[in-house]
């Protein structure tokens, strides 16, 4: 698998815990070397595959994003009730679909 190697910091590559957590102190109070382990997302993508990724959930995410873009957000539903709102915006949208 092809990780870049400023994608994440491995304790593995230090000789103890306590030159680990001096390290990560180091980054803390450097912006410049902190925002370097971030470079990679220029040129990755994120993806997540864990115990609790579904393709289903990727389509119904997909899916849902399509619909959000095209919503519309009802305020007053009362208003939007007894002013015949609703009945013009389903006509509306139903002459849309056609």
């Amino acid at each position: 698998m092809d990780v870049p190697s400023n994608a994440f910091i491995a304790l593995e590559d230090f000789k103890s815990v306590n030159e680990f957590v001096a390290h990560l102190k180091a980054l803390q109070n450097d912006t410049e070397r902190y925002l370097k382990h971030f470079e990679w997302t220029k040129t990755y993508t994120k993806r997540r595959f864990g115990y609790d990724y579904s393709p289903i959930c990727k389509i119904c995410e997909y899916a849902t994003k399509q619909f959000e873009e095209n919503s519309k957000n009802i305020v007053d539903l009362n208003k939007f009730w007894n002013d015949k709102d609703c009945n013009k915006f389903n006509v509306e949208k139903f002459l849309k679909d056609q």
